[in-house]
């Protein structure tokens, strides 16, 4: 397996400035050399970037893969990745900095960033406020109704801000504001967009001038310089090149790019060591707002959250039609990690271990080689007696099933006839004669048995 180079180096806030000097160890990540190995032979990501902030400031970087499927380019600390919703965290620091600024106040409704002419969900007594927004107690669902894509693969480039209008004029609240947690994309990307009209600037530029800048990140936007263009890793799903993804309006719940190297920057600013204009906001954003389930130990901050089981720990995940990425730091020791990749195969259980050991790392199965004759006799549709339709494709990477209103989703090969979901916990198994193409199917799910018998003129 080919390593990048490590770098070990103090963190300050000019990152330019970084020493560079030579590791013969990556000692923060020892012991999940085999995991990687074999989440990348798995297709989880053809390249993963990692850095680890220990608590004296100095950061290790490591890096495993290439930035394609081609294998031509190895990916390092300066790779260019999709972060998707760790986005999230830099729209809290804005609405904080402003908040400190005093240009708002995050106990402001929304109504007063937005058209007068907008019938907006909530009541004058129970209004949404931009805390709620940053919380995920807004009452706003994950995603607007009216999100409907010309290009599934590119879901949200043509969700545009009169399309976000006419679904707020005619939005139910899931619960009253500041009363529930529910995670919602779009209750931050509209926090991001009202953050824009406020400003009178785009969200990128906001970013840009509030943050980057501050604290030296040269690599982070939403569009690219084009030398970063060409650092930038290729968004893949299981060794499948798919679409990046264009936020739009929304982009303030998921619209950034960045390095490692940069993000290790912007960690080590927004968990304490940042310049005093920066980290009077940066503090705001670390306290808790809100407990959605204090049985398991889980705070909301701003965008933040708030782990309390063991070690408190302040972290968020990101995922993207081709990227994943965490971006966490442990309050009780001061340590840090980020984690960049481009692929689809979850890797927030290597952030929050990397941040506290006792966190359990996920086991991954390896999948059995199946002959694609084999898998071509599965290829079909099939129906359920109360009307449910599997749809069984076969591509070039292997099997893919979709159900209705769903997307498509690959299954990986346990043996011969059983297959297992990396999405969710299920699995199909096939029934039928070897020599012929399946008669049946069986999904296996939540304790449940769900058989679909193959329809005719497949």
């Amino acid at each position: 397996m080919n390593f990048t180079r490590l770098i070990r180096c103090p963190i300050i806030i000019m990152i330019l400035l970084l020493p560079v000097v030579a590791a013969s160890q990556p000692a923060p990540f020892s012991g999940l050399e085999d995991t990687l190995e074999l989440r990348l032979q798995e297709g989880y990501f053809t390249g993963i970037s990692m850095a680890y902030l220990d608590r004296s400031g100095e950061v290790t970087f490591y890096s495993m893969g290439h930035r394609g499927p081609s294998k031509q380019q190895p990916v390092d600390e300066r790779t260019v990745y999709e972060i998707g919703s760790v986005t999230k965290t830099f729209t809290a620091l804005l609405l904080a900095q402003m908040d400190r600024q005093g240009e708002l106040n995050l106990h402001d409704p929304i109504s007063a960033f937005l058209p007068d002419s907008l019938d907006l969900p909530g009541t004058q007594d129970q209004p949404i406020r931009l805390e709620h927004l940053a919380t995920h107690t807004s009452g706003l669902s994950r995603l607007p109704s009216n999100l409907s894509p010309r290009d599934p693969a590119d879901p949200y480039a043509d969700y545009t801000v009169s399309k976000l209008y006419r679904y707020l004029e005619g939005a139910t609240l899931q619960h009253s504001p500041g009363n529930a947690y529910a995670y919602s994309n779009l209750g931050m990307g509209l926090l991001g967009h009202i953050l824009e009209r406020h400003a009178g600037r785009s969200y990128e530029e906001l970013a840009r001038d509030m943050i980057s800048r501050q604290i030296g990140m040269q690599q982070t936007g939403i569009s690219l310089s084009p030398s970063d263009t060409t650092l930038q890793a290729r968004p893949t799903s299981y060794g499948r090149l798919v679409k990046a993804w264009n936020l739009g309006v929304l982009a303030g719940a998921g619209g950034l790019r960045s390095s490692t190297k940069d993000m290790a920057a912007y960690l080590s600013a927004v968990s304490g060591s940042g310049p005093g204009s920066l980290e009077e906001a940066a503090e705001m954003t670390r306290r808790s707002y809100f407990s959605p389930d204090r049985s398991h130990h889980q705070e909301m901050g701003l965008a933040w959250f708030i782990s309390t089981e063991a070690d408190t720990i302040f972290w968020h995940g990101g995922g993207t039609g081709g990227f994943r990425a965490f971006a966490g730091f442990n309050q009780e020791d001061g340590t840090g990690a980020v984690i960049l990749s481009n692929g689809t195969g979850d890797i927030n259980d290597l952030g929050l271990h990397l941040l506290d050991r006792r966190n359990e790392l996920r086991q991954v199965r390896r999948t059995e080689e199946v002959p694609r004759e084999r898998l071509r006799s599965y290829a079909g549709t099939y129906r359920t007696p109360q009307g449910l339709i599997f749809k069984v494709r076969l591509h070039e990477e292997g099997l893919r099933v979709q159900l209705p209103g769903q997307p498509e989703h690959r299954v990986f090969a346990d043996s011969e006839t059983r297959f297992f979901y990396r999405v969710v916990p299920a699995e199909i198994e096939f029934y039928g004669a070897k020599s012929e193409p399946a008669d049946s199917l069986t999904l296996y799910q939540n304790g449940q048995e769900i058989t679909a018998e193959r329809m005719g003129g497949n």
